[in-house]
């Protein structure tokens, strides 16, 4: 066998430099050599090749940054294998028989102004050669198994990282992912950060490189960025010393999900068998990308319905009011309808905006709250539209209104009825033309914003008497919900206290006896759900029995209403609502005249049933028939 380097790139393309046949090492072993030279100072590369059973190896020489040569470790070599040295690539081939080559010709490997440009940007095909062909395909079919178990991108990018590590030693390997939201490409990074950094800049992705991917859909292979008409004006990566890249597209279904990238400071050297591996990698990684983003979406909503049933407690509210309070608030979050929230102080109307928000279109922008009566009628304005700086005293410099900082997203305006009437044309102003000006201001400001409005007076009725501007109601009531207090949706608060206990959990744990929760769901509450809760944590913080009092909530001494007393006063759940049942027979009695058929139809009961009870508790139906 006869073997060469045959110059498939550089200035002295298609030339061939034989290997003459050395010491036999062993039977079955041979040495072969080729000796080239430098240019200029005389000095000998040489190139080495060892056979043992129809394999070589070779200890290849490196030419350094500073003119010195050093050779690397010893490697199996593969007929067709292409080499870099300098700036020649090299192929390994067979020499045909009668081929007559000049071994005098000297090459010269010095770095060089211009070269004969190669316009390689072509992809190689995985293909099975002998050997390490094989042994790609067994690699890659591992791995496939191996990216299967890969539950997030950072797990996938180890994973590939680490099998690529195996022959890509010395490169930067990064993964960049398509943020659909941003509009840009974003790094994943591997547990293990990149030490092989190219240079001390900021790193940057060729615009040049990225553009050729997206619009071919391929992978992008440049062995020497010096010598490519592609990437010779590209300025990030001349600017960061890259020399040789390799950029892989992700794509599933003709959509590009991101990038797989490799770039050394250095000419490539890879083999197209590597830079084949690692497009037929790109196709197992793709609909595994899929998969996980799918699975990364799905727990993302999860956890942000996990986060709204944590911050709402409207969710666990089950009385008739509130159900036909979320059937209406579904129905308005989609659109972009001014809301006017009604209700009591403390029945959670931030929170019912909240949840608007949430479920609206804007939910991916800011959700922005302002109290209008906790401000002077000054603040208030350049709270609401910002102002220019010296627009008054104090003033020094520009500063953005919560308007403009809620843009493409929700304003919430609370207790709206307490704003001054001249604020109130110039909030109507914005919600009429969508636009504003700061403080101080000349230029007129875009916006597109949806505003929530709540309050706890009757607006319409102020509006009537002129405290509240007319126009400005209208504007605000595109859609009005009113919030029950929670006097009339008593059967919401076991929910609401189980919700705040859950809330409550790292604290110590305690319970709340039957009695105490009876007397609890008929307390009126006219603080509403925020008294409930406070009332809950207070009780939680300075009771020292594991049971909760009644004076636990109320230490201050509230005192039981009639009705609420007539159930509470006895020890047990049972015996109070024995004590619940008795008086509501008597109750249904008395109202049916002791008539047992019209009873029976009042209670929802059989006739049969209802005299169990009766005869249960001694009561006569007869006692309560007038004579």
């Amino acid at each position: 066998m006869n073997l060469c380097f045959l110059v498939v790139s550089g200035p002295l393309e298609g030339r061939m430099f034989p290997f003459e046949k050395g010491e036999s090492l062993s039977e079955h072993s041979e040495k072969w050599f080729s000796t080239l030279s430098l240019d200029g100072n005389g000095e000998k590369v040489s190139v080495s090749l060892r056979t043992e059973k129809n394999k070589f190896f070779g200890a290849m020489p490196e030419l350094q940054e500073d003119g010195t040569i050093q050779y690397l470790k010893e490697k199996e070599l593969f007929l067709g294998e292409e080499i870099l040295l300098g700036h020649l690539v090299f192929r390994l081939v067979e020499m045909e028989k009668g081929v007559i080559v000049s071994k005098s010709e000297q090459v010269d490997l010095t770095l060089a102004d211009s070269y004969i440009c190669e316009k390689d940007v072509s992809f190689p095909e995985l293909s099975a050669q002998e050997g390490k062909g094989d042994y790609l395909i067994e690699e890659l079919y591992s791995l496939g198994l191996k990216l299967n178990y890969a539950t997030s991108k950072k797990e996938l990018v180890d994973c590939v990282k680490k099998s690529f590590r195996k022959y890509f030693s010395r490169e930067r390997i990064l993964f960049f992912f398509w943020n659909k939201k941003e509009g840009s490409f974003q790094e994943i990074p591997a547990s293990d950060s990149d030490h092989f950094k190219i240079s001390n800049n900021e790193f940057s992705l060729s615009r040049t490189l990225v553009t050729q991917v997206l619009k071919e859909q391929k992978p992008v292979f440049c062995k020497n960025v010096l010598l490519d008409d592609h990437f010779k004006t590209s300025e990030s990566l001349h600017g960061q010393l890259i020399r040789s890249v390799l950029c892989v597209p992700l794509v599933f279904q003709k959509k590009i999900l991101g990038l797989f990238y490799i770039d050394s400071s250095k000419p490539s050297q890879w083999p197209p068998l590597l830079t084949g591996y690692a497009g037929a990698l790109a196709s197992y990684v793709s609909p595994i990308l899929i998969h996980i983003g799918e699975k990364e979406t799905l727990e993302e909503e999860n956890r942000l319905l996990k986060s709204e049933m944590g911050e709402c407690c409207f969710y666990i509210c089950p009385s008739e009011k509130m159900l036909k309070m979320y059937s209406l608030l579904e129905r308005v979050a989609p659109s972009d309808l001014s809301v006017l929230l009604q209700g009591e102080t403390g029945t959670g109307k931030e929170w019912c905006a909240r949840l608007i928000h949430k479920h609206s279109r804007r939910k991916g922008n800011k959700f922005v709250a302002l109290n209008c009566a906790a401000l002077s009628k000054n603040l208030l304005e350049s709270e609401l539209f910002g102002h220019e700086k010296g627009a008054f005293t104090g003033a020094e410099q520009k500063k953005n209104g919560l308007v403009e900082i809620a843009q493409g997203g929700t304003l919430f305006l609370d207790e709206i009825g307490e704003m001054p009437l001249d604020i109130q044309a110039s909030l109507l102003r914005f919600l009429q033309e969508k636009e504003i000006r700061r403080v101080g201001g000349t230029q007129t400001i875009k916006v597109d914003v949806r505003v929530i409005a709540a309050t706890n007076r009757d607006l319409k009725k102020d509006a009537d008497s002129g405290r509240f501007r007319k126009d400005l109601f209208y504007r605000l009531s595109g859609v009005i919900l009113k919030i029950p207090p929670l006097c009339q949706r008593p059967e919401d608060i076991k929910g609401l206290i189980y919700f705040f206990i859950r809330k409550m959990h790292n604290k110590a744990e305690k319970k709340i006896s039957p009695q105490v929760m009876d007397a609890l769901m008929h307390y009126e509450w006219p603080g509403n759900v925020r008294e409930l809760k406070n009332s809950l944590e207070r009780a939680f913080l300075l009771s020292s029995s594991s049971f909760l009092t009644w004076e636990d909530f109320f230490p201050e001494g509230e005192e039981l209403s009639e009705a609420t007393r007539k159930f509470t006063h006895h020890f047990s759940y049972r015996e109070s609502f024995a004590s619940f049942e008795k008086e509501y027979l008597k109750n249904l009695f008395t109202q049916s005249k002791g008539n047992v058929t019209s009873a029976s139809k009042l209670a929802g009961l059989d006739r049969t049933h209802l005299y169990n009870k009766l005869n249960r508790y001694g009561i006569e139906a007869a006692s309560f028939r007038k004579s």
